[in-house]
């Protein structure tokens, strides 16, 4: 593969809404396999989804992934995902996690691909947390019951925060050729996974996703 997408998201080439779908697209279909394996990659970022100069991309560098744990009484290690793309619940020093980790870093790469920015770039796991909380505002006590209890208590202390994607998705759509409603639109076909804590930009309960009409399609694998 000739590239990989964070080289592409730095770099000055134009990227249209149809980039952002069939890059999305591509990497939704890859974590179903993995996921539907009962697979966690557990370092989903841009410098791990190689792309060809087709746009054909593919998921690498599997040294964090594991088997899916279902016994939730089992510890699983917090030292996974890079910063910038880690969930909420690991920041927060949740003991059990799910698959649903994959999907807040593919959140996350998406308003990247948007915006051609880091979504939240902080310099400590602390800061990561904060700029998450301001821009989605804070969790309900129902989302931190597996939080640490110092993360819980670094929450409540705060002021509470509401949700603030409108200012932030102007930013990042304002000179986009797509809309954001016309993006969410689109995006009709596929629902892969429920996951309350990593949905930032659609609907609510569930992460959709279709085919962009003459993408190239992954391969069955796409991994």
């Amino acid at each position: 593969m000739q590239s990989d997408l964070h080289k592409i998201i730095v770099s000055p080439q134009p990227l249209s809404s149809d980039h952002v779908k069939v890059f999305l697209y591509q990497i939704l279909r890859g974590l179903k396999y993995l996921h539907s394996a009962g697979i966690l990659h557990r370092d989903i970022k841009p410098g791990n989804l190689l792309v060809n100069s087709n746009c054909v991309l593919k998921i690498c560098d599997f040294g964090l992934a594991r088997v899916e744990e279902l016994d939730e009484s089992r510890h699983m290690t917090q030292e996974v995902v890079t910063q910038y793309y880690r969930a909420p619940e690991i920041l927060m020093g949740s003991r059990h996690y799910s698959n649903a980790i994959d999907i807040w870093s593919v959140g996350c790469i998406f308003a990247e691909l948007l915006g051609r920015r880091i979504l939240f770039q902080a310099q400590s796991p602390i800061q990561q947390l904060d700029l998450i909380t301001d821009l989605l505002g804070t969790p309900s006590l129902e989302a931190m019951r597996t939080a640490c209890e110092g993360a819980r208590a670094h929450i409540l202390r705060g002021p509470h925060k509401q949700v603030c994607l409108l200012s932030y998705g102007y930013t990042v759509f304002k000179n986009h050729t797509t809309s954001h409603d016309k993006l969410n639109d689109s995006l009709a076909d596929y629902v892969l996974c429920e996951c309350p804590l990593a949905l930032m930009f659609l609907v609510p309960g569930s992460l959709i996703i279709s085919r962009p009409c003459g993408a190239a399609m992954a391969t069955d694998c796409s991994c």
